[in-house]
């Protein structure tokens, strides 16, 4: 939903507690279906030509090899409930840019 200027600032600062609260709240639950979304998205992408050139470009500018499917896949299974909370918590280490 569109968000007015007026309204801006107390949102941002919401959507800022809400990813610092996950840190400490994230559920497996949440996290099993964040990883079913993300390996369903990545597998829908390589469904195209467009989207394999697209991937095959990023994982080249990213890592300097193509990086594959499985690769990706493996490296999404193995996050837990743990290394996403400490990611979230990551988020809130120095300065704020907005």
């Amino acid at each position: 939903a569109a968000t007015d200027r007026e309204d801006a600032a107390s949102a941002l600062q919401l959507a800022r507690e809400v990813v610092a609260d996950s840190a400490d709240t994230l559920t497996e639950a949440e996290v099993a279906r964040a990883k079913a979304q993300i390996e369903a998205g990545l597998r829908m992408a390589l469904e195209t030509v467009q989207g394999r050139a697209d991937q095959h470009a990023r994982s080249y500018e990213i890592f300097g090899r193509l990086v594959s499917l499985d690769e990706m896949i493996a490296e999404l299974r193995a996050v837990d409930t743990a290394a996403a909370r400490q990611a979230g918590a990551a988020l809130h280490v120095g300065p704020v840019a907005l």
